[in-house]
């Protein structure tokens, strides 16, 4: 039995700008920043859980110092652990903003919204998928972090499913109208399985 272990990194923000204020725009830059440099490091972190598969990275954000160019920022990170972009959302209109770093064919897997040409709050999602076989072939270490209690728990899972497929096995019964009865009469009592 296999499963995706998903780890998602939200940073919610919401920046605050007072028209005229060169002030105010100097300390959101300072705080865009830092905020970027968190992002990143968040990211950065989550592609070191060995056991995980996918990330989402997503902000309320329409900036793309938070946006495309953390991603562009972490993405030797992620092809060091074996994770490449995935394509968010596919039926989604507005896809990411090519950068410099960043290739038009990355930028279309980002997916962000315009708080005015969407009419809707702005915010930025890209999607890190691990690529387990290659890593596995590449060499790149997906050993769990308990390697123990991961094979102790393969085995249990493994002993449990065999045990409940023998005991649920899905049948056909007949229905139980005296009309239904009269058509077909069963040669034996048992229910009919459904898969032999």
């Amino acid at each position: 039995v296999e499963r995706v272990v998903v780890v998602v990194v939200i940073v919610v923000i919401m920046h605050r700008r007072r028209d005229g204020d060169d002030d105010d725009d100097d300390l959101d830059d300072e705080r865009i920043d830092k905020l970027a440099a968190f992002q990143k490091s968040a990211v950065r972190h989550a592609f070191g859980f060995p056991e995980v598969e996918r990330i989402s990275y997503s902000t309320c954000s329409v900036h793309t110092k938070e946006n495309e160019e953390v991603v562009r920022d972490v993405m030797d990170a992620a092809k060091r652990h074996g994770f490449r972009l995935a394509h968010a959302l596919p039926k989604w209109h507005r896809r990411g903003i090519p950068i410099d770093g960043l290739s038009h064919a990355e930028a279309k897997c980002l997916i962000r919204a315009d708080p005015i040409d969407d009419d809707m709050e702005g915010f930025f999602v890209a999607i890190f998928e691990r690529d387990v076989e290659r890593t596995k072939s590449k060499g790149v270490g997906l050993k769990p972090a308990n390697p123990n209690k991961a094979a102790t728990a393969t085995a249990n899972t493994k002993k449990r499913l065999a045990k409940d497929m023998d005991a649920v096995r899905p049948t056909y019964t007949p229905p139980t109208s005296s009309n239904a009865a009269k058509k077909k009469k069963s040669k034996s009592s048992k229910p009919t399985p459904l898969f032999r």
